[in-house]
């Protein structure tokens, strides 16, 4: 069975080009509407029963199935709303389930179809990118007739859908507050930002706040940091104390607040770092997301900061990772904008505006990931992109 996707302005445009390219004998098997027309996904050489073996056991179909696919039973009159929710939320799960094996069925027979597509996603698995991430981008290259173009396309594509802020703290100034897991660079970054701020605008401008009361340590860190800068550094780990310091702090242009690290599952210290914010208002919140690590921590490291209202984050040790397709991967799905990328512990140097940073992180992700091709200039392919593929195909997650 060979099933394909049709995008088309109008359900009668995508019918016609089913027909055109699968033969009369073609089977619908869904069909829905988008933003900017339809889409109609299609199979040759139909085969109920391997379809069937590719939908979850509890059963259940997409409601945009045609038939001769199952219909689910009825409920009774007399179910209460709980069951009515229950009902939709099973169907809900199955719909997404049957979308993404027919997602899968559909990219591997695109594999086996186009070997050098097949080549291209080996590559791109091999530096740890998301398997989903994968699909997608090489669902849009496979067109492509050849292999050079279609790999430049790939990274390119990857590489637009990084997100990146434009925000450059050591231009605007603000008010702005570090969290993220121990030892991911939290301190080590607000001196690099504080030492580039005082140098081009001097360090009366400057601001330090620590709340961190687990780690002596730390705080030493920062005092000692601090009296090598000339700029005071204020202690708050209660709400009101928080909120206090930064009254006190208004006439200084930046403001840079340290916090305690915790991993993802630390509730007590979230709790903490909650209350701490909830009462202070206007703070941008930064996320420090170690680049070494693991993509599933990775991964549970956004989900549980997420609760704080992330405004962006700093990828940190780059120099140390081995691969850099977890992060990537886990910015990507999580849509969280990059505003500085770090490289090493030298102060001010090692630290680079994530707007800036696009090339260079596209170029270490193929250099460590791909021995094929570890010295491919990755503004190559960022250019040709513009003439393949429409803008609004890869901007941000869509």
């Amino acid at each position: 069975m060979k099933i394909k996707r049709f995008y088309a302005p109008t359900m009668r445009k995508a019918l016609e080009e089913v027909r055109e390219e699968q033969g009369p004998d073609a089977v619908i098997l869904s069909k829905r509407k988008l933003p900017d027309g339809v889409e109609v996904v299609s199979a040759t050489d139909y085969d109920e029963a391997l379809l069937r073996q590719s939908t979850p056991a509890s059963g259940g179909p997409d409601p945009e199935i045609e038939p001769p696919i199952a219909v689910v039973p009825e409920p009774h009159v007399n179910t209460d709303q709980k069951s009515w929710d229950s009902l939709h939320t099973e169907i809900e799960s199955l719909k997404a389930s049957l979308n993404t094996r027919l997602e899968e069925l559909q990219w591997d027979s695109s594999q086996r179809d186009n070997p050098a597509l097949a080549r291209i996603t080996r590559r791109l698995l091999a530096m740890d990118l998301d398997k989903s991430l994968v699909r997608t981008v090489t669902g849009l290259t496979g067109r492509l007739e050849d292999e050079t173009r279609m790999w430049r396309a790939a990274i390119g594509l990857i590489a637009r859908r990084v997100p990146l802020t434009d925000i450059d703290i050591c231009d605007m100034g603000g008010v702005f507050c570090m969290v993220g897991p121990t030892g991911t660079g939290k301190t080590t970054n607000i001196a690099k930002l504080a030492t580039r701020y005082a140098l081009a605008h001097g360090a009366d401008r400057v601001g330090l706040v620590t709340t961190d009361d687990a780690r002596i340590g730390a705080q030493e860190h920062l005092f000692r940091f601090g009296r090598i800068l000339g700029v005071p550094v204020q202690v708050a780990t209660t709400p009101d104390e928080l909120k206090q310091t930064l009254r006190q702090l208004e006439d200084k242009e930046l403001v840079l607040i340290d916090t305690t690290g915790c991993g993802p599952r630390d509730a007590t210290v979230f709790n903490h770092l909650t209350a701490l914010l909830s009462q202070s208002p206007g703070i941008n919140i930064i996320l420090t997301l170690a680049a070494n690590v693991q993509t599933a921590g990775l991964r549970q490291t956004v989900r549980a900061f997420e609760q704080l209202g992330l405004d962006s984050a700093i990828i940190t040790k780059l120099d140390e990772a081995a691969s850099l397709g977890g992060v990537i991967s886990t910015l990507i799905e999580a849509n969280l904008p990059v505003s500085y990328v770090t490289n090493g512990q030298s102060i001010p140097e090692d630290i680079t505006p994530g707007a800036n940073s696009r090339t260079s992180l596209m170029t270490q992700l193929v250099q460590l990931g791909d021995e094929q091709d570890a010295d491919a200039t990755v503004n190559e392919t960022l250019d040709e992109i513009e003439m393949t593929f429409e803008p609004r195909r890869f901007v941000g997650n869509a």
